[in-house]
Order: C-alpha cells, then sequence, then structure tokens
C-alpha cells in the first residue's frame, strides 16, 4: 500500500510539474516574441523600445560574464575579486547576481540568434531575454505552488493570473533586474511557506535552505532586504519564542550567502555595505507624475503606492485576492502561509508610504508583491469551484482574467501603459493625473521609422547623461536613417525644428502643448491617449498631422 501510495504522489507531482513547464515555457514564448528595441531582429514583431537604464544592466552583466567565465574560481579569491571589481570599471549600485544572468543569457542569444551589427560590445535585444526566462521561472513557480497548495482543479490558475498581469508581463521584456528580484523575493516567501507548515518548525537544514534562497533574493536586488520584517512579525506570531532559532538560523545563511557571492562585500566589508545601503538614499532625485501634478519622488503622497497597486492590478484578480482573504478571516482557520503572503504582499506598499521614502517610475519599486497577489487570487477561485459547478466558476475565471489579457494584446508592446478597470483603464488613468508612460519604452521601432531620414532630433527627457549615445548605439533603424540625437533645452524657441518627446508628464507635461503651428510628424497612441509624438516647429504654419506610428 505504502509503494502504491508512493507512486501515485510521484505520478502527481509529475503532472502538476508538466503543467507548470507548459505555462512556463508559453510564457517564455510571448515575452521573447516582442525584445526587438529597433531592428536587432527585424523579421518579429517590435518589442518596447530601450528603457533608462537597461544598458547599465546589460554592460555590466556582459563584463561579469566574461569575467566569471575567464576567471572561474578564482574569482573569489582577494586577487581575483580586487581585479574584477575595480571601482573604474564595475558599478555596484545593484548585486549581481541578475546582471550575470543578463550577461548570460546574453551571450547564448548572440551565439543561437545573432542580431544585426553583432559586432557591438552588447545588444540589449539579445540580453532581453533574460528576464523573458526568469519570467517563465516565476510563472512555473507560482503555477506549481498554486496546484500543490490548492488543489490542480484551481491552483494552475495561479500561472495565468501572473501571466496576465500586464505590468509584470511588461517588464518581463525589459534586460532590468524588477522581474529577477521578483522570482527570488518570491521563492524565498514559498519556501518558508512550504517548510514552516502550521503546528511544525522546520528542521535546521529546512531552515538552511530557506536561508540559501533568501540569500539569492538579496543578491537579486535591495528590495529583498524588506523580507525580515513581515517574516519575523509572521513567524512570531504564530510559533511565539520558538521561532527566534529558527529565524536566525533562515537569516544568518541568508547573509553568508550574500556576502560570500558578492566577493565586492568581503573586499572591504563595512565600506562597501554602507556605500551598497546608502545609495537608496544619496541618490540623483526624479521627479513622479501623481494625481496630475509633478512633485520631487521623496514628496509624493503616502498613498501613491497603495492607489498605484490598485491601478494595476486586474480588477477581477484583485477581488478574488480579497475574497480568499475575507474567506481565511471569516472560517476562524488557522493557516499560516496566507497570512505570510499577505504581509510579504503588503509590507512593501507600506514602506513606499513611509514619508522621506523616494517613490516613483510606476509600480517598479514594488513590483515584488504581484506574485504573492496571485497566489492569493487563486485561494479566492478554489471558492468559486467549491460553491459553484465547474463550468460556471470556470466561466467567471474566464471573465476575471479576459480584461488583462485584451490590455496586453491592445497596448502591445507596450503593457507598461496599462491600467485596469478600477481607474476606467488607461483614459480613466489620464483623467485621474497618473502617469501614461515613464521609461521610454513607447520610442519603438515604429516610430522611429517615422522619422525623416538625416535629421537632428531634439529628445525630452533626457533622464541619463548616456541615454541618446545608448539609443544611437542600440537602434539599427536610427543608425540606417542617420538620425542625430540631441538633448532638448525644454524652449520651442531656442531650438526649433524637431522636437522628439516621450510623454513621461513628471518632466514635459509644459511641453506637450507645442508652439502654435508646429507640425505633428508621428506619434503613438493607446486608447486615445499619447505615449511618445515627433514635432517640427521649424515652419510654424498649420499644415495638420503628417503621420502617425500606430494606435
Amino acid at each position: 500500500m505504502a509503494e502504491t501510495n508512493s507512486a501515485s504522489h510521484a505520478r502527481s507531482i509529475a503532472t502538476d510539474s508538466l503543467i507548470a513547464l507548459t505555462l512556463a515555457l508559453t510564457s517564455f514564448a510571448l515575452v521573447v516574441a516582442e525584445i526587438d528595441t529597433g531592428g536587432d531582429y527585424r523579421s518579429s514583431p517590435q518589442g518596447p523600445g530601450v528603457t533608462l537604464d537597461e544598458s547599465f544592466n546589460v554592460e555590466q552583466g556582459v563584463y561579469l560574464y566574461h569575467a566569471l567565465r575567464e576567471l572561474g574560481v578564482s574569482l573569489f579569491t582577494p586577487s581575483g575579486a580586487a581585479a574584477v571589481f575595480d571601482a573604474r570599471v564595475y558599478l555596484a549600485d545593484h548585486p549581481p547576481l541578475g546582471r550575470i544572468w543578463i550577461g548570460t543569457a546574453h551571450a547564448v542569444t548572440r551565439w543561437c540568434v545573432p542580431p544585426m551589427d553583432a559586432d557591438r560590445l552588447y545588444v540589449i535585444s539579445a540580453a532581453r531575454t533574460a528576464p523573458a526566462s526568469a519570467f517563465a521561472v516565476l510563472v512555473g513557480l507560482v503555477t506549481f505552488t498554486g496546484i500543490r497548495w490548492y488543489g490542480r482543479r484551481a491552483g494552475w490558475l495561479a500561472g495565468p493570473a501572473l501571466l496576465l498581469m500586464p505590468r509584470v508581463f511588461g517588464h518581463a521584456h525589459l534586460a532590468s533586474l524588477e522581474t529577477f528580484i521578483g522570482l527570488t523575493y518570491t521563492a524565498a516567501v514559498v519556501c518558508l511557506a512550504f517548510f514552516w507548515r502550521c503546528g511544525r518548525l522546520p528542521t535546521a537544514r529546512a531552515s538552511v535552505l530557506c536561508g540559501i534562497v533568501f540569500g539569492l533574493a538579496l543578491l537579486s536586488k535591495i528590495q529583498a532586504g524588506l523580507l525580515p520584517i513581515p517574516i519575523g512579525i509572521w513567524a512570531l506570531w504564530h510559533f511565539r519564542h520558538r521561532a527566534l532559532v529558527p529565524l536566525v538560523v533562515w537569516g544568518t545563511a541568508g547573509l553568508l550567502v550574500f556576502i560570500t557571492l558578492w566577493p565586492w562585500i568581503w573586499l572591504d566589508p563595512v565600506e562597501h555595505l554602507r556605500e551598497y545601503l546608502g545609495r537608496t538614499t544619496n541618490r540623483v532625485p526624479l521627479k513622479t507624475w501623481y494625481l496630475g501634478h509633478s512633485r520631487a519622488d521623496v514628496d509624493v503622497a503616502w498613498h501613491y503606492p497603495f492607489v498605484m497597486f490598485a491601478a494595476t492590478m486586474p480588477l477581477g484578480t484583485l477581488i478574488a485576492a480579497l475574497t480568499g482573504l475575507l474567506s481565511e478571516c471569516r472560517s476562524g482557520r488557522r493557516q499560516p502561509r496566507e497570512r505570510l503572503l499577505l504581509l510579504c504582499g503588503a509590507f512593501p506598499l507600506v514602506v513606499f508610504s513611509l514619508p522621506g521614502v523616494a517613490a516613483y517610475d510606476g509600480v517598479r519599486l514594488f513590483l515584488v508583491v504581484y506574485p504573492l497577489w496571485a497566489l492569493l487570487a487563486t485561494r479566492g477561485w478554489v471558492m468559486l469551484f467549491e460553491r459553484f459547478r465547474a463550468p460556471v466558476a470556470t466561466s467567471i475565471v474566464l471573465v476575471c482574467l479576459a480584461p488583462p489579457a485584451w490590455g496586453i494584446l491592445t497596448t502591445s508592446p507596450l503593457p507598461l501603459s496599462w491600467y485596469s478597470a478600477t481607474v476606467g483603464g488607461l483614459r480613466g488613468a489620464e483623467v485621474a493625473g497618473l502617469e501614461a508612460t515613464y521609461w521610454g519604452d513607447s520610442l519603438t521601432r515604429d516610430f522611429w521609422q517615422q522619422v525623416p531620414q538625416d535629421a537632428t532630433v531634439h529628445v525630452a527627457p533626457v533622464l541619463s547623461p548616456r541615454y541618446l549615445d545608448v539609443l544611437a548605439e542600440q537602434l539599427p533603424v536610427i543608425r540606417e536613417r542617420r538620425i542625430r540625437l540631441v538633448p532638448f533645452e525644454y524652449d520651442y524657441e531656442r531650438q526649433p525644428g524637431l522636437v522628439l518627446l516621450f510623454c513621461r508628464k513628471a518632466d514635459v507635461a509644459a511641453l506637450l502643448q507645442p508652439p502654435k503651428g508646429a507640425t505633428r510628424i508621428t506619434e503613438i497612441r493607446r486608447s486615445g491617449i499619447q505615449l511618445a509624438v515627433l514635432y517640427d516647429t521649424s515652419q510654424r504654419e498649420d499644415q495638420g498631422t503628417s503621420g502617425s506610428a500606430g494606435e
């Protein structure tokens, strides 16, 4: 009988893994289909434009990949670490795990599918396969977890719920660190929920394992540093003083992994830790457009993260998650894992609502909470299948998931401009004074193809000194059309000619009404809202609209 049960259990895990793998591969394919920035893979659909900090991550990722390939384990010796982590070439603004993943995926992609002008040091389009693969692993993890926790009938919906979160899906296209921290942050929480079960403390080995996963999250991005507080509160609430030793083991293991696998830290532990943690406060301030006003990122209203979360979480998924939580509260059952998901899924929102804490770039800073809410939504959908017949419950779930799926299709390749029905979509968000685009992704391949050849184009905003050089280097369409890019000085009188704006209102709201008689050459719109535009202000004659790069 025991052998029969064991075989049945193994078959069940294999089936669940196959479902998770299928959804993971589907996610990867959907993202990779749209990664081209501006002509590197012109036979494929266009992807988002080059965003503001992708070049830093890709450049550093390629550098770390080659260093690791050449030195191997010698990288983790004092002499090897000192050579690689030289401040003249190494940028220590973020931990190395996500960037090494980017560098590795970049090398594999360039070898398997060579882009145009493959002699460049790095190609952002090729590096975008890295977040695509991390997103696939994340969807697979959430799917498998949902099935094991809530059963196959409804649990597999956790994966589609995450896949159909347009903001998460959009960030998975960008060679930045958000998807990597989302994966490791979620893995750290799920690992704890698995081993710290109701009424049972983890073994020492399990605590170390959970600590290792936590260490990988610390190696991904600084948001992982938020985990000890909600996890500590949760563990002490459910297990009282018995949780102290496992918590210490967990935290110690995580810190050891973090320090050991980031040699830059142990070259000068005190100074480098101080420098790393200090970067979150000693940084160039950004502007944030919120409720129709531009403010410094540290002066944004406290409710910004809560409003943005509610406005960008698919409404049906949000309702399902809240319903599941309400059911747990009413039932009186002691379910630590849902409470852990809630604490870790809400604490970052609280942190970014505190006075003096910078909040900017939409939901990027607290994107880590979205996968956990996909699991909470699955608990709500389980209730549907418990109370209704399968066809009825399935129909309700489809109604919940259809709007964000349609939103991804209609905003493609710009799902970072998507808003939920909570605020009336992108049109409603525009009326409410929320940012429609903020990172330069709206400057797509189609847009650049509408820019006149041999033109000098004045660009705003330019939020990084290297931004225009990166565009010129990374986009074949700019080189082929011999377009020259220069910063716009926010004065139509001083710089008449072609003016290109990506409509980050926090910086360019005053420029969106051009001088009388200016000609609109081309633009990008979604749901009727302008996301990028090219004006010709040289002649000041009312010549109407020349063209559009797409709705």
